[in-house]
């Protein structure tokens, strides 16, 4: 059987979708950025994943008549939590950074950005992020004597009270 009776390739907008797309430029890749703690400088480089924040507003739901629906934009949702994965090294940087913050109740500042290489690492104005007053929570820390090439890989949450755009 031949398929959908009217099913049709389309070549010609197929590649009006492609050119848009190469048009659009060079995309953003996710290896290309840096979080810094800035009390902490020299974990920087040990930090292997971590995410942008969320951005959004409180809804804010009124009902009329006939029950009908309507939702609005509430106040700011400027505080938030991330995640992040930093590589342990034979030295102890992060896990000694870890226990002073935690034993300490220190709240550190926390700057992420994008560092394409197409720019010298000079990222766009809107891919920058300000953490202020972040509380670190170290989670369990997984070790293994039956994966000989794992790494230790720290898994840390970050909740954030106040973000910068």
């Amino acid at each position: 059987m031949a398929g959908a009776f009217n099913a049709k390739g389309d070549m010609n907008f197929l590649k009006q979708k492609f050119t848009k797309n190469v048009q659009a430029g060079e995309k953003m890749m996710g290896t290309e950025f840096e979080m810094k703690i800035e009390e902490y400088p020299n974990v920087t480089v040990l930090v292997r994943s971590t995410q942008f924040p969320a951005m959004g507003r409180a809804d804010v739901e009124d009902f009329g008549q006939m029950g009908l629906g309507y939702i609005q934009n509430g106040a700011l949702e400027n505080k938030g939590e991330i995640a992040v994965t930093c590589v342990e090294t034979i030295t102890g940087t992060v896990l000694d950074m870890l226990r002073e913050i935690v034993r300490e109740k220190k709240m550190v500042t926390v700057v992420i950005e994008s560092t394409p290489e197409s720019t010298k690492g000079k990222g766009a104005k809107s891919h920058r992020f300000r953490l202020e007053h972040v509380k670190v929570r170290s989670d369990v820390i997984d070790l293994s004597t039956e994966d000989t090439a794992a790494l230790v890989k720290p898994a840390i949450t970050l909740q954030y009270n106040w973000v910068d755009f």
